[in-house]
């Protein structure tokens, strides 16, 4: 019976409107309690070309991480519709150099003997944004065997634009092919949760998806808008993926960190955050709030946003966490540029408003950033430390 239920459960991952809250319970609500760091794929590439070697890098970056009060790791995992372990779904990433220690194994352990949750982030769209040549990805990429075979049809699983290569959001190969890859990983590792950033769709070109959409359009008397198709695609893999996820072990936490703007999420991205909401879709919606207190447009003043995401998922069954940006300090190429080079407390300042408006948590973007030896880096880090 169990195996039945199983097969039923993950069955309704290929069903826009299944209402997984109905069926499997949420991960604990625990308010307050999260305090995270994103761990990018560049790096990993460092810790991967470190003298110390990879493992021992990465446990520095997490005791240190620790002694500042960080319990939380989201750990890129897949970034280009590639993996850092050893994967049947898709090539080993290029920007880390291979060993024979399986690195997920690792960086979990290495988390929890430490007493931090891991989360795994996947990019679950981008194949690659260095360039658009096919040629240069690896043989095993599957988007390099599906433009590569025999088979015409399944070339529509790929948008290639000026900016990049894509998975094509619309095509039920790529919905599969990145569930397959979550339940790979939490099938394979003991991770704490399933994570997604804001790339969804790369560009409101209609040219992108042109032969999906033309296909869905004659199959139907009534058609939704090209606005609304997309943002129907995004829903599907969003739901998709919790249900996955808890099918696997409801404790495992899934959650999206959004764009701060809101209007771009949903006209732009096709990323319809309040449907997530509405639908219990996510444990947890972490936007990137990365603006300062004094940015020159009223609306994305940090104290602004914090009040639009509030409203937002109040009385909604999911989390709300902040991303942080002390990438942002010392910047040259901002709009808030100013305010980010003549104070020191601004992140200290956010925490701070965070708490007292007991949100669940917040999240720094990124590793290298919060521990750079800058000297405005290292006095941010003071006043958050106080």
């Amino acid at each position: 019976m169990k195996k039945v239920a199983a097969m039923l459960l993950i069955f309704c991952v290929f069903l826009v409107g299944c209402k997984p809250q109905k069926e499997v319970t949420k991960a604990p609500k625990e308010s307050g309690n999260m305090v995270g760091i994103w761990i990018t794929y560049s790096e990993l590439s460092s810790f991967s070309k470190s003298e110390k070697g990879f493992v021992a890098a990465f446990s520095e970056a997490v005791q240190r991480s620790k002694e500042i009060g960080i319990n939380t790791f989201f750990v890129h995992t897949r970034a280009f519709c590639d993996a850092v372990y050893p994967s049947e779904k898709f090539p080993f990433a290029s920007y880390i150099e291979k060993s024979d220690t399986d690195l997920l194994y690792s960086m979990v352990e290495i988390c929890h003997q430490n007493d931090m949750e891991f989360h795994a982030w996947i990019n679950p769209y981008r194949i690659s944004t260095a360039s658009n040549d096919i040629n240069t990805l690896p043989d095993n990429s599957p988007a390099k065997r599906w433009l590569s075979d025999e088979n015409p049809d399944n070339d529509k699983n790929i948008c290639i634009t000026d900016s990049g290569i894509y998975l094509n959001p619309a095509e039920s190969d790529c919905k599969r092919l990145v569930l397959d890859g979550v339940r790979e990983i939490i099938d394979t590792y003991d991770v704490d949760g399933i994570h997604i950033d804001d790339y969804f769709y790369p560009t409101t070109n209609a040219s992108f998806d042109k032969v999906s959409y033309e296909a869905y359009s004659g199959s139907c008397e009534q058609p939704l808008t090209l606005e609304e198709w997309r943002r129907k695609n995004v829903n599907s893999l969003i739901n998709s993926i919790y249900c996955t996820v808890k099918a696997k072990e409801q404790n495992i936490k899934f959650g999206v960190s959004p764009a701060a703007d809101l209007d771009r999420n949903y006209n732009t991205l096709y990323a319809d955050i309040e449907g997530w909401l509405g639908g219990g879709y996510v444990d947890y919606i972490m936007p990137q709030l990365y603006f300062g207190f004094e940015y020159p447009v009223e609306q994305f003043k940090f104290d602004n946003l914090i009040v639009k995401w509030m409203d937002l998922t109040a009385n909604k069954d999911a989390q709300l966490y902040c991303g942080l940006a002390p990438y942002k300090i010392g910047t040259n190429t901002e709009a808030d540029r100013d305010e980010w080079n003549n104070y020191d407390d601004i992140i200290a300042r956010q925490i701070k408003l965070i708490k007292e408006n007991k949100l669940d948590g917040y999240a720094f973007f990124s590793y290298t950033s919060l521990f750079s030896d800058n000297e405005l880096n290292r006095k941010q880090l003071e006043n958050i430390m106080r």
